[in-house]
């Protein structure tokens, strides 16, 4: 990776450049993390990715710890920061936890939408109905891009539905503790799961949602997420361990 940009030596930045320097490369890493960019397991070294944000090395250890206390990263003695690789464990307590707080944003949601986020909301659905399109015209599977934007766009859908709900703790909440980008990490790198009748699906699934948006249906968009959560719990776990 080459370097963006060239940094002030650390002796020479103030406390507050500090500050926004760790924040540059906080955003930085997790913009990585959540494309795939960063594989799981993969070795994070710290001199490479200084360079490639266009930040000097504190600022980048300050971002690691910030990562490693949120889970997202692991420190294994004498051999540096890895990127984490959630187990099936996490990935089941994390469900777990989607289930309890996601089918009341929805509920919640369907009670105080408004047009303009039902529209954004289909806006997100067309961006599925396009990759299928894509995929079913090409000659070969789906890349890694194509699977970095379904997922994008399910952590995108998912975020409307919090901040619609009007409650700002619980969009705090799924905004600190990432629920997307944990729940799908395992498969940002694995784009066979993505073929155009899985997309065609996710599109109809998701526009069905919108539709009970728009009746305004609070108990139907509670139902629809409970199952919604559940079938996704289902397809990652069976992905990482096949029964």
């Amino acid at each position: 990776m080459e370097s963006t940009a060239t940094e002030t030596p650390d002796d020479k930045v103030t406390p507050s450049d500090k500050a926004t320097l760790a924040g540059k490369a906080y955003h930085a890493l997790r913009r990585m993390l959540s494309r795939g960019e960063l594989a799981p397991g993969q070795r994070l070294v710290n001199r490479t990715l200084a360079q490639h944000i266009g930040v000097s090395f504190t600022p980048v250890r300050e971002a690691i710890r910030q990562l490693a206390s949120e889970g997202l990263v692991e420190y294994v003695n004498g051999a540096g920061a890895f990127v984490r690789s959630p187990s099936r464990d996490e990935l089941v307590e994390l469900y777990d936890l989607r289930e309890t707080l996601e089918p009341f944003a929805a509920h919640r949601a369907a009670e105080s939408i408004t047009d303009s986020d039902i529209t954004e909301l289909e806006a997100i659905c067309e961006q599925w109905r396009e990759l299928a399109d894509e995929i079913r015209t090409q000659d070969e599977p789906a890349t890694l891009e194509q699977m970095r934007r379904c997922l994008d766009a399910d952590a995108c859908f998912h975020q409307v539905i919090y901040v619609a709900s009007g409650n700002r703790w619980l969009t705090k909440i799924a905004r600190d503790l990432r629920f997307i980008v944990h729940a799908f990490s395992v498969l940002r790198r694995a784009p066979d799961f993505l073929r155009a009748e899985v997309a065609e699906a996710i599109f109809s699934d998701h526009m069905a949602c919108v539709e009970l948006f728009r009746a305004r249906d609070g108990e139907a968009a509670r139902t629809w997420m409970l199952n919604h959560v559940r079938n996704g719990r289902e397809n990652v776990l069976d992905f990482i361990s096949p029964q």
